[in-house]
């Protein structure tokens, strides 16, 4: 399926859940937006970053194991707090994408599901983080196929809770094959907007320290509700 065709009823969707779609982006913009600002002012984190940038322009080659080498202890333990939380809110948020996405609209209870799943959602995060890296150490080019090869693990643990994170991460390891390019392409068709999203945020980023920008109210959703609906695409083709 083109993502045009994916696309196309998208923006119906959002507006006739305009309520609940904007409300819900919102406030999921707002705690990511804090959580990565915290991140970013705990301890020794800045500091590294400073040291680490400073290291980069005299000519040496990008390293996230050295900048992580940089940051204090306490630091990367509150840091890594920080990420699995965020995972939590993420998994919520695509609950709230799925629900819109199936006509039955979003809440702020979808928005919190991710706290009732939140072992089976962190231990997902953990391993396919660590696939990911594994895969990413031998190439490129494994690694986006391994990061696209368990996409779709939070959304099979969202439409069946009693699943094991393995079972999720397993699932959807059959369900993007051979239509792993096909997700990849999906992404790329925001790539206007993400560009738009990034260059907003870096201007307002002068005037504000906590850049909150309309278009991320509109791109969040606008994204999520397309994921989702290919999500339900897949299972109607592993089904068919």
């Amino acid at each position: 399926m083109e993502p045009s065709e994916l696309k196309s009823g998208v923006r119906e969707l959002i507006f006739d859940n305009a309520r609940g779609s904007l409300l819900l982006s919102f406030i999921y913009v707002l705690i990511m937006t804090i959580a990565y600002y915290l991140m970013f002012r705990l301890p020794g984190v800045s500091e590294a970053y400073v040291r680490y940038m400073a290291l980069i322009q005299t000519g040496e080659i990008h390293s996230l194991v050295r900048f992580i080498g940089y940051i204090s202890p306490i630091g990367i333990f509150f840091a890594l707090l920080l990420l699995l939380f965020g995972s939590v809110i993420r998994a919520g948020y695509k609950c709230c994408c799925l629900n819109t996405s199936r006509n039955r609209g979003g809440s702020i209870g979808d928005l919190l599901s991710g706290f009732r799943l939140m072992k089976k959602v962190i231990v997902i995060s953990l391993i396919t983080s660590v696939l990911v890296i594994l895969w990413s150490s031998l190439f490129f080019f494994p690694g986006l196929a391994a990061f696209y090869r368990y996409r779709l693990a939070y959304y099979i643990l969202l439409d069946d809770p009693d699943k094991s994170a393995m079972q999720c991460i397993i699932e959807s390891k059959f369900l993007t094959k051979g239509n792993k390019l096909d997700l990849f392409i999906l992404d790329l068709s925001f790539i206007g907007w993400f560009v738009f999203s990034a260059a907003v945020i870096l201007t307002t980023y002068y005037y504000i320290s906590l850049p909150l920008t309309v278009v991320s109210l509109w791109l969040c959703p606008y994204i999520g509700i397309t994921r989702s609906l290919f999500y339900d695409h897949l299972l109607t083709k592993a089904t068919a």
